[in-house]
């Protein structure tokens, strides 16, 4: 079985890139307010005990030790949260900035402790609290591996050992020493304090990584941001997304991992790979396919808002026939262009055909679900060995999958057309052996005597396309689809009628299920959801000659009926 290669990994995404950057500016803007805050306190201090006035009281505090270190980190922090605010930096430029902004903020301490190492709290010195309070408020505000956190939050402890060791013993309050217990003593615990910092930030900063993770992945698919489930069935789910760099909608079709098998897993990688090579405006396309890390194969295509066939008919009723035209003769653009290729579709039927509102146009025609294609040009795999398709629109050569030609999609397609011109199948059965045998052997009325009204040129075209006989259809969909528009018909559906009828036309809910009397899921923003709706049958279970024929169990998906019995 091959192996589809993943093409689409979480990576550094735009969301992901948005979402540090607003992090990187919170941690410059906590510490803005807090050193700022300090700041403030002592500079009114400053004042009251100066007697230089307001410039010189100024001037001395933003100068001179240790209120200059708090005043610079001041300054730094704000700059860089006005420059996090301002300016969108790329991933490389980002992660910079994070380490950069946590060294700003260690280098005044820094230098507070070299140059006034006497100040101190009781004895504890004063630039170890602000270090301390640096690193753990960045693991906290700021996503980030344990490692890289231990990385950028290392140069404090380094540098205060750094200073200790040059001081030596010296190093004490102006004209004395500390005695060497007490100097090892302070080394010691300088070096405790820190590191244990770091320690505490390296697993808040993991956990808090892990957390953003679990979000990101429960909501996103690689490169895509998931809405919502917009539809399901035994094979896969469709999801709605938005591509993070894009911000393109689109549908995420996922094999379900409890049912994927190498079977299954072939199968779903032949639906993408033979849609991904058309081109044809009126079949959807595919923007992006691949698997996730646990296995799971998905694809990514074009995401359609509007109603397919089934749904169409069932809510409104019979098609006018200029509609019907408009709608069979665009499809047979698309299977045309699938036959010329080499590929049948297989599972024509109202269901997949969509009329979707795409780029401000109305009634654009979208074939869906090339799940069950078989490719001409390549020998017979196993999948092509069965029956496939739909009972309702099942070409009467589908019990011999070998014998399955471009010709069977025509058929099909005339059962499509004939359903949209009277609101009702080709042939109503109660049971699977039944429509079998209808399809094979039994010539349907003509759609003006099922419903009067509808053209009789229109109607010919239908019956032709619905020959029980292959050689007897349109030579290809090139020529049926001439012969549609050669209906006096063609041209009486035009885009002003489509857009009424879409503005009057009361759209079913995405997800939500039809009325009860249709008996069918609704889907509406959807795409490629059917290769659940096919119905697979061993061939040898079925009489050639109509004698008799042996049931199978029936996979039927949302659009799709299980006929009783």
């Amino acid at each position: 079985m091959s192996v589809v290669n993943r093409l689409s990994s979480p990576g550094f995404d735009e969301e992901t890139r948005t979402y540090l950057q607003q992090r990187v500016r919170l941690l410059a803007g906590a510490v803005t307010l807090i050193t700022g805050a300090l700041a403030a306190a002592f500079l009114v201090t400053e004042l009251r005990a100066s007697q230089a006035g307001l410039v010189g009281a100024v001037f001395s505090f933003v100068t001179t030790l240790p209120n200059a270190a708090l005043f610079w980190l001041v300054v730094g922090a704000l700059l860089m949260r006005r420059v996090l605010k301002r300016r969108r930096l790329s991933p490389s430029a980002l992660t910079a900035a994070d380490g950069l902004l946590l060294q700003m903020l260690f280098a005044p301490c820094l230098l507070l402790y070299a140059t006034s190492h006497h100040y101190s709290f009781s004895g504890f010195p004063v630039v170890l609290p602000f270090l301390t309070l640096f690193i753990l408020t960045r693991a906290i505000l700021v996503p980030s591996s344990a490692r890289r956190t231990a990385l950028l939050s290392s140069t404090a402890p380094l540098g205060v050992l750094a200073i200790q060791l040059h001081y030596g013993a010296s190093f004490a309050r102006p004209g004395e020493a500390y005695d060497h217990s007490h100097y090892v003593d302070m080394l010691v615990q300088n070096q405790v304090i820190l590191i244990g910092a770091i320690g505490v930030a390296c697993v808040a900063s993991r956990v808090n990584l892990g957390l953003r993770r679990r979000t990101y992945e429960a909501g996103h698919l690689g490169q895509y941001e998931i809405h919502g489930k917009i539809g399901a069935g035994a094979m896969g789910e469709v999801y709605e997304a938005t591509h993070s760099l894009l911000r393109r909608r689109t549908a995420i079709k996922l094999l379900r991992p409890e049912i994927a098998g190498e079977s299954s897993l072939r199968r779903f990688e032949q639906e993408v790979k033979q849609t991904s090579r058309l081109t044809h405006p009126n079949a959807v396309s595919i923007y992006d396919y691949g698997h996730t890390a646990d296995g799971v194969f998905y694809y990514a295509m074009e995401l359609l808002e509007g109603a397919n066939l089934r749904e169409i008919v069932d809510l409104t009723g019979p098609m006018p026939p200029g509609r019907v035209i408009h709608v069979l003769s665009a499809a047979c653009g698309a299977l045309s262009e699938a036959h010329t290729k080499g590929m049948v579709h297989r599972d024509i039927k109202p269901g997949n055909i969509m009329l979707a509102d795409l780029g401000g146009e109305h009634d654009v025609v979208k074939i869906l679900d090339f799940g069950l294609v078989k490719d001409l040009s390549q020998e017979a795999p196993e999948l092509d060995k069965v029956i496939m398709g739909t009972p309702e629109t099942m070409a009467p050569e589908a019990v011999y999958p070998d014998l399955m030609g471009p010709r069977a999609d025509l058929y099909s397609l005339a059962a499509v057309g004939y359903h949209l011109l009277t609101g009702t199948p080709v042939f109503v059965a109660d049971g699977l052996r039944e429509y079998l045998r209808m399809h094979q052997t039994k010539h349907p009325e003509p759609p003006q005597e099922r419903l009067p009204g509808v053209p009789d040129d229109l109607s010919q075209v239908i019956m032709k396309g619905l020959s029980k006989d292959p050689g007897m259809r349109p030579k290809n969909a090139s020529t049926m689809r001439a012969q549609l528009l050669d209906c006096a018909a063609t041209g009486s559906w035009n885009a002003v009628d489509a857009t009424e009828w879409w503005e009057g036309f009361e759209k079913p809910v995405p997800g939500a299920q039809r009325p009860a009397s249709t008996g069918s899921e609704s889907v509406i923003a959807t795409a490629l959801i059917g290769a659940e709706t096919a119905l697979l049958i061993d061939s040898s279970l079925f009489d050639p000659k109509g004698d008799g024929a042996s049931e199978t169990e029936a996979e039927s998906g949302p659009d799709t009926e299980r006929p009783a019995g």
